[in-house]
């Protein structure tokens, strides 16, 4: 989903709107911070099993402990890995049926929002209904560096929308209005 100044049947986008992911040198830095938590965890695991300790139950109880907490890490980097990669290869995709895109006029019919501890909008989902089309859905999370939204600057229920996608593809871009910015 993106904020459009204008919806304009026109004005296909020319890009996914997705968040920026590290780059090679971050996930580099961040494998090389979880091998050493991992080798530090293989230490302290080690270290359980040759210092007395209160009985064998605690050996066992802080192993897995040590051992879940260094699996979760390396699962969330894979996985965020692995969603980084489908971005990547939906963009490419979606240049190469930039040609055939089309717009659809759409109203959405469903919200559900999202909200931060500090009350800004963290993500929200808006369901669209298209004419005589089966209703799609489409999520906003905030891009880097863009302006932090607040609850009543959403599109609301009702408003109208720009679907775009190409023929055969389950790939779509939705364009709102931006809430922030006064029509003429």
């Amino acid at each position: 989903m993106r904020f459009v100044d204008a919806l304009d049947p026109a004005a296909p986008p020319q890009g996914l709107p997705l968040p920026r992911r590290l780059g090679s040198l971050g996930r580099a830095i961040l494998a090389l911070v979880f091998a050493a938590a991992t080798t530090l965890g293989a230490v302290g695991a080690v270290e359980l099993w040759t210092m007395p300790t209160p009985g064998t139950w605690f050996s066992v109880l802080f192993t897995v402990f040590i051992a879940a907490l260094v699996a979760a890490a390396w699962f969330a980097f894979a996985t965020a890995f692995r969603r980084a990669q489908r971005e990547r290869d939906a963009s490419v995709r979606w240049l190469r049926e930039l040609g055939s895109v089309t717009a659809e006029d759409g109203r959405i019919v469903d919200r559900f929002v999202n909200l931060g501890d500090d009350g800004d909008v963290a993500a929200f989902e808006v369901t669209v209904e298209i004419a005589g089309s089966a209703a799609v859905s489409a999520q906003w999370e905030p891009l880097a560096g863009l302006r932090k939204l607040l609850q009543p600057q959403l599109p609301g229920v009702g408003s109208r929308v720009l679907v775009w996608r190409a023929p055969g593809s389950p790939r779509l871009v939705v364009d709102v209005l931006d809430p922030t910015r006064v029509g003429d």
